[in-house]
């Protein structure tokens, strides 16, 4: 019985770590993007890291190439695949629909007359870079301006301006906002005029006429605030909205996605995404996988900011990138890590070649500002014809006797066989890919001992680890954590 239970478990193992349609379903794989936002500022780093996640870069940078102080504000329109993101910020506001914005502090005679600020510029014939003050009294807007820049200036240049016309009280609230392609605005934001590379870098932006500038303007651009997306390895997500917790049902991570607001430019509440295949193109990638008869399992945790919205869990199946069925589930509001399984039978004339996973936060692509905050979290997804999957959920042991620990590890792991009657042939230890990270033979058979295994060089995450005894294979696994 053991012996078949070994070759089992062997067959199972080597399947975990052949290619699999839900890659990284432990979440405990992860990169980063490291980036600076503009302290104050909301800014169009959200849309463009969603798209390109790292791939081409944030475009609302801080610049050590500063006209005054330590830092400026650098604004770059980019191009990812057939998409032309340009660069924004504003002060906490919605300039064109003049919504939002920063106290002004100004009363009486503090009337802004004008604007001035240092930039210099790349302007491609075609396009614009533009700066924008809104302001507002009581709510109602009082005056808004726009100040557009369209010829190139290679070194830093004086801009001033004269308000036309001109405010007639002090504005209560200020909406200040900078943008790389002005195109996006005189074409009505479908981006059209708008050219890669059009690039303005912004310096001491303060507004004449007041004695002082709004409390935390911040527009001599000194103050930044070091943030970092982490994505899953082999998914894809939305920024913001997905993050890395530690908050998992087994090893050392799960991933947390957030339905978040409106972005400062406008549009809905927009749910989080996380999926084995494309956010911005819905229905192109994913991962192989050729069956039609399956379940699909993992484990989550759901809390909806309103007792209406449910999350969703969908699963798109496609055959030479054409979708040729789709199945999918609602989650419900959930404390505590809870087991979800979809049984499927998409029909023995489908076969697919690949199929797309996708988790999403809300009951709805445009769900209601209601549903702000919804949270979903999700571990050890994987399909139930990868068996080897199972792994990443509980223990393998066909041989008694053997003992791991300490688990997590932060350094190394003991290998205790005193209560073990046979002998250890090989140890190896396996991350997530299949790769080998620790391999060791005893020629002579290694029995009755504790034996120390260092791991202080491996990168945290999950990992197997298979033992060859003269009885049978023992697996584990274990997390290794900082």
């Amino acid at each position: 019985m053991k012996k078949l239970l070994s070759l089992s478990a062997g067959i199972l193992f080597a399947g975990f770590i052949a290619a699999q349609a839900v890659p990284n379903g432990g979440f405990e794989n992860w990169s980063n993007v490291v980036f600076n936002d503009l302290g104050g500022y909301l800014n169009s780093n959200d849309q463009d890291i969603q798209k390109s996640l790292g791939l081409a870069g944030v475009n609302a940078v801080r610049s050590t190439s500063a006209f005054h102080g330590s830092y400026a504000l650098q604004l770059t329109t980019l191009k990812v695949g057939a998409d032309t993101l340009p660069a924004y910020v504003t002060n906490g506001g919605d300039p064109l629909q003049g919504k939002g914005g920063l106290p002004t502090g100004w009363t009486g005679a503090q009337i802004p007359t004008g604007i001035r600020f240092h930039y210099t510029c790349n302007v491609i014939a075609g396009d614009t870079v533009a700066a924008i003050a809104v302001f507002k009294l009581g709510g109602a807007v009082i005056g808004g301006y726009l100040f557009p820049i369209y010829t190139s200036a290679g070194s830093y240049t004086l801009y001033t301006k004269t308000l036309s016309p001109a405010l007639v009280s002090a504005p209560d609230t200020v909406i200040f906002a900078a943008i790389s392609s002005a195109a996006a605005i005189f074409n009505n934001n479908n981006n059209k005029g708008c050219y890669p590379g059009n690039t303005i870098t912004l310096d001491s932006v303060n507004f004449t006429g007041p004695v002082t500038q709004p409390v935390g303007f911040n527009g001599d651009f000194e103050n930044w605030i070091s943030n970092t997306l982490y994505q899953p390895t082999g998914w894809n997500c939305l920024y913001p909205g997905s993050y890395q917790t530690t908050d998992f049902h087994a090893g050392a991570y799960a991933a947390q996605i957030t339905t978040t607001p409106p972005s400062p430019g406008g549009g809905g509440t927009v749910p989080g995404f996380l999926s084995t295949g494309s956010i911005q193109n819905f229905g192109q990638g994913g991962y192989p996988y050729t069956l039609t008869t399956d379940t699909f399992e993992f484990y989550y945790k759901y809390a909806p900011a309103v007792a209406t919205d449910t999350a969703q869990m969908a699963l798109t199946f496609k055959n030479h990138d054409v979708n040729i069925g789709n199945t999918g589930m609602k989650l419900k509001a959930a404390a505590t890590y809870t087991l979800a399984k979809l049984g499927f039978n998409i029909g023995v004339s489908n076969i697919p070649d690949s199929v797309i996973v996708t988790f999403v936060s809300s009951n709805s692509f445009n769900p209601p500002m209601a549903d702000t905050g919804s949270t979903l979290k999700v571990d050890n997804a994987f399909f139930k014809s990868q068996q080897a999957a199972d792994l990443g959920i509980t223990e393998i042991s066909v041989v008694e006797g053997i003992k791991i620990y300490p688990n997590p590890v932060t350094s190394s792991f003991n290998l205790n066989t005193e209560g073990y009657t046979g002998s250890v042939q090989s140890v190896d230890v396996y991350d997530m890919m299949g790769r080998a990270v620790i391999s060791a033979n005893y020629a002579s058979g290694l029995d009755n001992a504790v034996t120390s295994f260092d791991m202080s060089k491996t990168a945290p995450g999950i990992y197997i680890v298979k033992v060859l005894t003269s009885t049978g294979v023992f697996y584990q696994k274990i997390s290794k954590v900082q």
